[in-house]
């Protein structure tokens, strides 16, 4: 289970100890209030359930494109767009958007400005992962780049994809995974 409330606001939502200091985290909206190993353990089990295990980019790489082009994949070594999670983590995605019924549910994202409260101009950008609520088949999202990944393993785990996607939607409506 997730974090829950806390005895004191300065307190770790996680692991309630008042002598650690504890901050709010995350993006769209901050998150959670967490102290830094508990945020860790958390970002860290988001990030493996969504794919976002890209390596972090340095400071003048603004949206993920650095002067010499953008990152390239680790795998394949295709260019891809790296950006930051709102759980302050990096995936690599796709530059383009694809309709919701092209892409695996796992493979979903939204791309969203950051503004500052005090601003209208846009600063940088971060990925959201799409959850809960699946959208309608045509409209458009970002698929993460493991979807057009050449690797074997990436190929596997997008066909693995599929077929669970097929299988829920066999499932009756009420019916447990």
């Amino acid at each position: 289970m997730g974090p829950g409330p806390s005895a004191s606001p300065d307190a770790c939502q996680q692991c309630r100890d008042e002598s650690r200091p504890a901050c709010e985290r995350g993006h769209f909206p901050l998150m959670v209030v967490l102290c830094a190993p508990c945020w860790n353990v958390y970002a860290n089990a988001m990030a493996a359930h969504d794919g976002a295990d890209a390596a972090p980019v340095d400071g003048d790489a603004l949206d993920g494109i650095g002067p010499w082009g953008p990152p390239l994949c680790r795998r394949c070594d295709e260019p891809v767009r790296r950006l930051p999670t709102t759980y302050e983590r990096w995936v690599d995605l796709e530059f383009d958007e694809l309709p919701a019924k092209q892409v695996p549910s796992r493979y979903r994202w939204r791309v969203r400005p950051i503004t500052p409260p005090t601003s209208r101009y846009v600063v940088g950008h971060v990925a959201i992962r799409i959850r809960g609520i699946e959208p309608l088949p045509g409209e458009r999202v970002v698929p993460a780049h493991r979807l057009r990944c050449l690797s074997p393993e990436a190929q596997a785990e997008v066909e693995a994809a599929w077929r669970y996607d097929l299988a829920r939607a066999a499932r009756e409506p009420g019916e447990s995974p």
